[in-house]
């Protein structure tokens, strides 16, 4: 009998939009893995998320290889700052070898760099009241 590999979903950023989005997408079936460097971040995840919080830096995503994160199907960068969400977008498409990546941008300059520096596959996603 064949095992089912969940999609697992890793966020970075755990945001208002990161801790809806971790919700939401682990309620869809993902195996989903949240990332932030402040730990207080994580008290807007409600307390019956069944993913991973992870305290650490966006910027080294090697370190989640060291949780051994595998079969990575989506990667979303929510941090509150679109040059960050920008660098993590481009690093996870290089990294990964990704087709769904999302940066979470608030203006249109930034998702013109988006278009402009990243493959493809990376899409832009804004804070609702926009």
């Amino acid at each position: 009998m064949k095992t089912s590999v969940k999609k697992t979903a890793v966020i970075v950023g755990c945001s208002q939009m990161g801790a809806r989005l971790a919700m939401s997408l682990s309620d869809k079936g993902y195996k989903v893995v949240i990332m932030d460097k402040d730990y207080h971040a994580f008290e807007r995840i409600d307390r019956h998320f069944l993913g991973t919080e992870f305290l650490g830096d966006g910027q080294d995503l090697a370190a989640l290889r060291s949780l051994g994160v595998d079969n990575i199907k989506l990667f979303v960068a929510a941090t509150g700052n679109d040059a960050d969400n920008l660098t993590l977008s481009r690093k996870a498409e290089k990294l990964y070898h990704l087709g769904r990546v999302y940066a979470r941008l608030s203006g249109n300059q930034s998702r013109e760099q988006l278009k402009r520096c990243s493959a493809d596959h990376a899409s832009a996603i804004y804070p609702s009241g926009r």
